[in-house]
């Protein structure tokens, strides 16, 4: 783990090489080795959500169904589909009665289907979610420390002004973020400068 990886994670608290290197091992599991950790995970989230959002024991109840039933990947079939008007319509119940011991955050979507959706995400899903990316990135080689664009919406790059912290990341991680939204010429212009002077590679 070079210093940039101790930066980031000591700065927000987080320990997300440690997911990478999960992620690094994992990737070149075998089918069924696979499939039994999913299993496994899978098994452990619907117990925690039975045990401990109001929605979910609801519905298990309503549909006559235990933790227990869910089993398999394919046992997901037997609950309904979550839509987002259904988590808006139900946002209290919803969210876990312990959900501040996980160190869960607000969070939101970046509304490019209409109004942003309001949620709330973990401490260890964050960290897995940013591993995910890294490994993915790997994958087109880059290597953390590489100057590297984020181009989205405000999903992945808040319209908000950053905070210290995020500014801190962006600098430790080495990222140039490029809003998506609102883009003009002028702005697509700037952007291919940036490019340009930050010495950002195009993976082929």
């Amino acid at each position: 783990m070079n210093l940039r990886h101790i930066l980031r994670d000591t700065l927000s608290q987080v320990n997300i090489n440690e997911k990478l290197v999960f992620l690094r091992e994992s990737q070149f599991w075998n089918s069924e080795h696979q499939r039994k950790y999913q299993e496994n995970k899978l098994q452990k989230v619907i117990k925690h959500a039975y045990d401990n959002v109001l929605y979910y024991n609801e519905l298990f109840n309503s549909v006559r169904l235990k933790p227990y039933d869910i089993k398999q990947i394919e046992d997901l079939e037997k609950l309904p589909v979550l839509t987002k008007s259904i988590i808006k319509e139900n946002f209290s119940s919803l969210l876990a009665k312990n959900h501040n011991n996980f160190k869960s955050q607000k969070r939101w979507t970046g509304g490019t289907t209409g109004e942003p959706l309001v949620y709330y995400s973990d401490k260890n899903s964050w960290e897995m979610h940013w591993a995910l990316k890294y490994r993915a990135w790997e994958w087109a080689g880059y290597k953390f420390g590489d100057p590297i664009g984020i181009m989205g919406g405000a999903s992945i790059i808040p319209d908000r002004k950053s905070g210290l912290k995020r500014k801190l990341w962006n600098q430790i991680s080495n990222f140039y973020p490029l809003p998506s939204s609102n883009v003009n010429e002028q702005i697509l212009f700037d952007y291919i400068k940036k490019i340009k002077q930050n010495k950002i590679k195009q993976n082929k």
